[in-house]
């Protein structure tokens, strides 16, 4: 009778489990009589080959059974060398990358697509961790990520002409940087891949890159010494700063060139009227559009016209900024002061006295 009960419990639990000696599916036990979850006691197998079959009992009493096929010995061995096999792939492609990739860092060619390429080349076997550079470009020349890091030689090949190999492209390229680097050239002056892809693409050798640097310095050696010290006062310039813009103005950095440029007028303030301008005062005149040559006759103006900032009873005072400013017309309200204040003067002086107020205003 209290079989007859516990079989009634199991249907009316929903229990899916199977007793001792019946072959269950697949599924997970879900329920006992007592309404806990079975423990597995004891797992084994029963059977061999393909016929084999996982046993495990439940501390309930069910039994649940598994197809579990066993390998052949022959089929067990060689998905073992199969798996062996793959492990020394890659783990020799592994080590074999950081080997390379060392040496690549090393010339600047760490770029990861340049990395994936050199990767998947170790791991189809095409290069080894022993390869030398030159053996990597042979094996990488058509990769995208190659022919970008090498575009000279790209740009070479459209021309005609010879392309160089990894380790000669390379040695060009450190030979420019030995070159600046000597010459105490500014670190972002002719120093990036843009500017070496140039030099190698148009056949600039390190010798001609060594002669442009000689002429750079010759250039701030011969230059106008007034506005070689403005440069160096106002903006603490060195010669290798100022040679790098006399070599490729367009190539140094625009601060340097707004910074020549606002030296040029000052040396011409300095020169012209004995004015000492500030590198505020001398920027501004370069943002209104004042050259070297309109500074040169505008401060001869500023120098004739000094007289104006000395006001005479009634006047209202007139700054030497706004003489400067008025006389280079960058300040339209100063120009205006400027006028004015020469007419006044021209009418009091104009019976005789002596003025070198010239023609502003008229």
């Amino acid at each position: 009778m209290s079989d007859i009960f516990g079989i009634q419990e199991r249907i009316a639990n929903r229990d899916v489990s199977n007793p001792v000696g019946n072959v269950g599916n697949a599924g997970v036990i879900t329920g006992s009589a007592t309404g806990v979850s079975p423990v597995a006691v004891r797992t084994y197998y029963e059977g061999s080959g393909a016929d084999r079959v996982q046993i495990t009992e439940f501390d309930n009493g069910y039994v649940k059974r598994v197809p579990a096929p066993q390998e052949s010995m022959a089929d067990a061995l060689t998905n073992y060398m199969k798996q062996q096999n793959a492990l020394e792939v890659q783990q020799g492609v592994e080590t074999a990358t950081s080997i390379l990739q060392s040496t690549l860092k090393y010339y600047g060619m760490d770029d990861p697509a340049l990395l994936a390429d050199v990767k998947t080349a170790l791991a189809d076997r095409r290069i080894t961790g022993a390869s030398n550079i030159d053996d990597i470009g042979i094996q990488l020349r058509e990769s995208e990520a190659f022919r970008k890091r090498f575009a000279a030689n790209e740009a070479r090949r459209a021309a005609n002409k010879p392309a160089y190999s990894v380790s000669q492209y390379l040695q060009l390229e450190a030979s420019y940087r030995q070159v600046l680097n000597a010459a105490g050239m500014p670190k972002d002056f002719y120093n990036n891949q843009e500017d070496f892809e140039s030099f190698i693409a148009n056949d600039i050798s390190p010798d001609e890159v060594q002669y442009r640097v000689q002429q750079g310095y010759a250039a701030v050696k011969n230059a106008d010494p007034t506005v070689v010290n403005e440069l160096k006062t106002l903006y603490g310039l060195d010669d290798a700063t100022l040679a790098a813009y006399f070599i490729d103005p367009n190539k140094t950095k625009e601060a340097v060139v707004r910074s020549a440029r606002a030296a040029e007028v000052a040396a011409q303030a300095r020169k012209q009227a004995g004015i000492g301008l500030s590198a505020a005062q001398a920027e501004e005149l370069v943002l209104g559009g004042v050259t070297e040559q309109q500074a040169q006759s505008a401060f001869g103006d500023v120098r004739a016209l000094e007289e104006l900032t000395q006001p005479l009873m009634g006047e209202q005072a007139l700054t030497q900024q706004d003489l400067i400013q008025g006389v280079t017309g960058i300040n339209a309200a100063a120009a205006q002061r400027v006028a004015k204040t020469a007419r006044r003067r021209r009418a009091t002086f104009e019976t005789g006295g002596q003025t070198a107020l010239g023609t502003v205003g008229q």
